[in-house]
């Protein structure tokens, strides 16, 4: 995507001066427009770029233009400087840089038609570039690699460098219903454009099935370079659709291209982890899973389900039988480390009354809570329970 930070690089503007919002310089430029009147607000479109001579629009008025167009989500300004605008007044500037609103100052002499013809043949080639991602990013996330290796290949047309690690991150973003209004796959996408141009990442991302998929690069530290990401990536989503639950799950980090796809099935499953598991952050990384990673490698998951009832399942039958809860207690006394009064005051109930229920257990599961190696089996079963709920 061109945003406003690299149109500097693109053919005719060479010339071209930032003046004021330094830090909106990563908006996305999705066309450019020449606007002349006051009006122009009125039918200017989101993310565009816009260009002026100032023959209708005076110093004097720049001000109302620049908060007019701005409020439509714009993505910049070009203020041609001449005869009508000899400069951008103090006054807009600081109000520029106030909202982050990049405006650029150009030479009267530069043709400003030439202008709107390079910046929009670059947002249309880009748009192009974008949408041959799709097929070879699917080849990539089933493992075809024999499909992909052309498209990794040709580094110059999409700055992808084919000898980086990577890893991928997978996004869910789950609305309220009073916030459907909002295309979040726009939204998505510049967001993911303009934190990757940010952190200087090269990404390959689609999405799919209500999915977002990022390919991203690795340097040197994958939690330290993925966290940043991440966390700017979700605070861009926050402030541009209000009331979201948002979910990303982060794969392996992986140096061969054939490996991709098993990180994109560890970041799916991270992901899912979270949305069973609500307790856990918004962000969760495949190796921070422990044990659960173990689950996941095993391929007869049937067997995971027999050693889940061999080591609960008198247990579960009880309860069936007499309606009690003694799978809860247990479960509470495992979180607790064995901690009376914590359990007490967690179930609500009297000390006694936990008293009874441990020996009841014990009779049933014919063991001893005491022994570290039967505690060990009952943690690992009631992980079993949570892993066999995703």
């Amino acid at each position: 995507m061109i945003s406003c930070r690299n149109i500097v690089e693109l053919p005719q503007l060479e010339q071209l001066k930032l003046v004021a919002g330094e830090g909106g310089l990563d908006r996305i430029i999705l066309w450019a427009h020449v606007a002349e009147s006051p009006q122009a607000s009125n039918w200017v479109t989101n993310g565009a770029l816009m260009l002026t001579t100032g023959n209708s629009i005076k110093e004097d008025n720049l001000l109302n233009l620049v908060r007019n167009i701005s409020s439509k989500n714009l993505s910049g300004l070009i203020v041609s400087i001449g005869s009508c605008i000899k400069r951008v007044p103090k006054e807009v500037k600081d109000y520029a840089n106030s909202i982050n609103f990049p405006i650029f100052e150009l030479p009267s002499e530069v043709d400003i038609s030439k202008i709107v013809e390079s910046i929009c043949r670059a947002t249309f080639v880009s748009e192009i570039e974008d949408k041959n991602t799709t097929e070879p990013m699917e080849n990539l996330i089933r493992g075809k690699v024999e499909y992909s290796n052309e498209f990794l290949k040709n580094e110059f047309l999409y700055g992808y460098d084919i000898n980086s690690s990577y890893t991928v991150i997978v996004v869910n973003i789950d609305k309220d219903k009073s916030n459907q209004k909002y295309d979040t796959n726009k939204i998505m996408e510049k967001g993911v454009n303009e934190v990757m141009h940010k952190f200087n990442k090269k990404i390959l991302c689609t999405c799919k099935d209500d999915l977002y998929i990022i390919i991203m690069t690795i340097l040197s530290n994958i939690k330290e370079e993925t966290n940043l990401v991440v966390q700017e990536l979700k605070n861009y989503i926050s402030r541009n659709i209000p009331r979201v639950d948002i979910k990303i799950g982060c794969g392996r980090e992986c140096s061969k291209k054939s490996e991709i796809y098993k990180s994109f099935n560890q970041a799916i499953f991270a992901l899912k982890f979270l949305q069973i598991n609500k307790e856990h952050d918004y962000m969760c990384f495949y190796d921070n899973l422990g044990v659960y990673r173990i689950f996941y490698e095993v391929q007869d998951k049937g067997e995971l389900e027999d050693i889940y009832n061999d080591i609960l399942g008198r247990l579960i039958d009880y309860d069936l039988k007499k309606n009690s809860n003694l799978v809860e207690t247990l479960k509470a006394y495992l979180d607790e480390d064995g901690n009376l009064s914590k359990v007490s005051d967690k179930l609500f109930i009297h000390r006694n009354t936990l008293k009874y229920r441990i020996q009841k257990m014990q009779n049933i599961m014919n063991c001893s809570l005491k022994d570290a190696n039967v505690r060990f089996n009952l943690f690992l079963a009631f992980k079993l329970k949570k892993f066999m709920n995703l």
